[in-house]
């Protein structure tokens, strides 16, 4: 079994020198790769995302060698969210499908397997406003994301 943590917790306090350090001192195998000041794949504003693809790969895969050389396993990344939601345009969603895809190869840039894909929320986090239509929104995107 690996023990992890939100990568933020360490890195982002710290930075990497310190941030890897107390994180093996502590007992910590892996990562949810979430930073928030670090290259992330969670804030759809990142400047991370207004990367070439070339650079978008070659600054992931720097970052694998990071956490590699540190002895931790990046476990899962986090897929692009912001709150609150912003889903509830065509142009939203557009937008977040194409952060999202993105993301979904920097997760494989990082050498990492698992990527969490939260649900859009054209109506809020905390509705029940037409749960159909929210339900076919999130099933057209995520059947556009599974191509």
């Amino acid at each position: 079994m690996k023990i992890g943590i939100a990568s933020y917790a360490y890195i982002d306090p710290y930075g990497y020198e310190k941030g890897l350090e107390g994180l093996k001192k502590h007992g910590y195998d892996c990562i949810d790769y979430n930073c928030d000041k670090f290259p992330n794949l969670v804030r759809t504003e990142h400047e991370i995302f207004s990367l070439s693809e070339w650079n978008f790969e070659k600054k992931l895969k720097e970052e694998r060698e990071i956490y590699k050389n540190a002895g931790i396993f990046i476990n899962q990344t986090h897929g692009p969210w912001r709150y609150p939601p912003r889903d509830d345009t065509k142009e939203d969603r557009d937008e977040r499908f194409e952060k999202m895809a993105k993301a979904i190869r920097g997760t494989a840039y990082l050498g990492c397997e698992n990527i969490v894909i939260h649900p859009l929320m054209p109506f809020g986090s905390h509705s029940d406003a037409e749960v159909q239509t929210q339900w076919n929104i999130n099933l057209e995107f995520m059947g556009r994301l599974a191509e």
